[in-house]
């Protein structure tokens, strides 16, 4: 970056002779914007402490667009990248953290790098059905709290029919205060639990059918499509109390196919290939240019 002054012997006198004038247009010379090179925009060096001050800032535009955008579903994801997609776009399908990101200006070569400073990243948030079905996966309920638990989220099952699930709600309810005694499997594979209940004549027997298992439909993130699940009633006896619970079967293979559908539709919608991976923040050094401070937009630097 040059000094503003064309003949280096000027210089060299104003140096040695310590003339006043020339001094301070010296001075004034350092402190004129100044091109870093094609396509670096334009800095100035701040008296104050000989600092480089970036200026982009005060031109009618920036050279280019630094953001990180955040959107909440495919669809945002999708159009955001339609809309400001360059020749260089690179899309990032990371599993692990059920998250996309898109380089809307990546390099369309190693002899053409560019900065790749404007993204967008859709993260996938744990929807509120799947988030309560597996934070009680594998949890023993007592038969009423079991049967407010059915009867709160009859809406995410679809198998069997939502009035016979009720249906065993209620009997749940209604026999908290029976000694259970055994349990057998049926030819239907369903559970049947073998109950006494003390009457003022005396006791009788009874029993309550369980199904083998139930299946949900429910959505793994926010703004999805629903996936089916299967889940398998568990019950246990002890001392004549009871107590149940379910078993989802492998929901992290539901997520796994869930996460490969959605890629294959961005890849199709967006027509570039995926990487699965994760992409990690640029590193590259600064030199010390800072942007102008408020203070000195004000006086015009």
């Amino acid at each position: 970056m040059g000094h503003g002054w064309e003949d280096a012997e000027e210089l060299a006198a104003v140096r040695a002779g310590g003339r006043f004038d020339d001094a301070v247009r010296f001075a004034a010379a350092l402190g004129e914007p100044k091109a870093a090179g094609e396509g670096a925009g334009a800095y100035a060096i701040v008296p104050d402490d000989c600092s480089l001050v970036q200026l982009e800032d005060l031109l009618p535009a920036p050279r280019r667009i630094r953001r990180g955008v955040k959107v909440v579903d495919v669809d945002s994801f999708q159009v955001y990248v339609t809309r400001y997609r360059t020749p260089g776009l690179v899309v990032f399908a990371d599993e692990a953290s059920h998250r996309f990101t898109a380089l809307l200006d990546g390099s369309v070569s190693a002899e053409a790098p560019q900065w790749g400073d404007h993204t967008v990243t859709l993260r996938l948030e744990p929807g509120r059905e799947w988030t309560r079905w597996n934070a009680n996966n594998d949890r023993w309920f007592g038969q009423e709290a079991f049967a407010e638990f059915l009867e709160d989220n009859l809406v995410d099952i679809v198998e069997p029919a939502a009035a016979s699930l009720l249906e065993l709600a209620l009997q749940f309810e209604a026999r908290k205060s029976v000694k259970f005694e055994s349990g057998k499997r049926l030819d239907s594979s369903a559970r049947q639990l073998v109950y006494v209940e003390e009457i003022k004549s005396g006791s009788r027997n009874g029993e309550i059918t369980v199904p083998e298992s139930f299946r949900l439909l429910i959505a793994p993130w926010v703004r999805t499509e629903t996936v089916p699940l299967e889940a398998k009633f568990r019950y246990r006896i002890q001392d004549g109390d009871l107590a149940l619970g379910y078993h989802l079967a492998r929901p992290h293979k539901a997520l796994e196919a869930a996460f490969d559908v959605m890629a294959e539709d961005v890849a199709e919608v967006l027509g570039v290939p995926l990487i699965f991976g994760a992409v990690e923040p640029a590193l590259f050094q600064s030199y010390g240019v800072t942007a102008a401070a408020p203070d000195r937009r004000r006086r015009g630097l």
